[in-house]
């Protein structure tokens, strides 16, 4: 199920304050999780969400360029990504 949240934003623009309503559709799941993140932080469901959304954005990833592709290396304990595996991956749904 997905849910449509309303959040205040306030942005800074030039020496005021503007207030800009927008809504987003969160899954359930994401939900319950940003809701925790919240309360265990004392901060409001926006607040929130712009601290995680945030987060995601500045992570990251390194990347070398290998044979003119851009690659990652995955933590040493992960599973191997077989040609099997990702044959299995694409032929799921969605």
């Amino acid at each position: 199920m997905m849910l449509n949240l309303v959040i205040d934003i306030t942005y800074p623009v030039l020496t005021s304050l503007a207030r800009m309503r927008t809504t987003i559709n969160l899954d359930d799941e994401v939900l319950e999780s940003v809701s925790r993140y919240a309360k265990s932080r004392s901060v409001s469901l926006g607040r929130a969400v712009s601290d995680l959304v945030r987060k995601g954005l500045e992570t990251r990833r390194p990347t070398r360029l290998v044979n003119g592709l851009q690659v990652f290396d995955l933590p040493g304990d992960s599973p191997k990504v077989t040609c099997r595996k990702v044959c299995e991956l694409e032929s799921k749904p969605e």
